[in-house]
């Protein structure tokens, strides 16, 4: 019997600044990229509160269970320009997923946080849900849960062609007969038969 579908991801936060001037700016932010990616529901976040009172090793911030990607972020500053340097990584690995930097005047810091808000929230879900494929692609096809199933699918679905469309929904089938109250599974085969019609 397959484990029951993998939970919500979740996602650590962690900004740090360079030096503690600047530590307000980096908590901030954090609760601000926080309160925004709230609003993303396919993902759990967390602001590990350790890891707002100094910047500490975002692997040792993040252990346990529980924790499936981290957005770090380390604020740097010259004269009077700042720069947020952003990596989205996946939290087991430690491999990068994504990453950007942002820079502007510090008389400007909440244009700049906004800029910075704006571009997590673009890139955050497109470069998860890519990784969770490359993830369920990677994994043996009788070793995945309903989830895995399901993002196996997603490629398939996302080729718009009927024999795609028939394949994915038989990794679907699969899904569901792992778990029938799955949501994800139940309205990507929807898809899919919609495609087909």
């Amino acid at each position: 019997q397959a484990m029951p579908s993998r939970e919500k991801l979740s996602l650590a936060v962690l900004i740090g600044p360079a030096d503690a001037t600047f530590r307000p700016f980096a908590e901030g932010l954090a609760d601000a990229l926080a309160a925004a990616l709230c609003s993303v529901r396919s993902i759990a976040v967390i602001v590990p509160r350790s890891a707002r009172a100094t910047m500490i090793d975002p692997h040792r911030a993040t252990q346990g269970p529980g924790v499936h990607y981290t957005l770090t972020g380390r604020i740097l500053h010259a004269g009077t320009r700042l720069r947020v340097i952003l990596c989205l990584a996946d939290a087991a690995t430690g491999q990068q997923v994504w990453g950007d930097s942002y820079e502007g005047p510090r008389d400007h810091v909440f244009e700049l946080h906004d800029r910075v808000i704006a571009g997590v929230l673009r890139a955050t879900l497109p470069n998860i849900r890519g990784a969770e494929i490359e993830r369920a692609s990677r994994a043996a096809p009788r070793s995945l849960d309903a989830y895995g199933l399901s993002m196996r699918a997603l490629p398939f679905l996302f080729a718009s062609r009927p024999d795609a469309s028939r394949h994915a929904l038989e990794l679907l089938y699969q899904a569901i007969d792992i778990d029938p109250a799955y949501p994800l599974a139940a309205a990507l085969a929807a898809w899919g038969h919609a495609q087909l019609v």
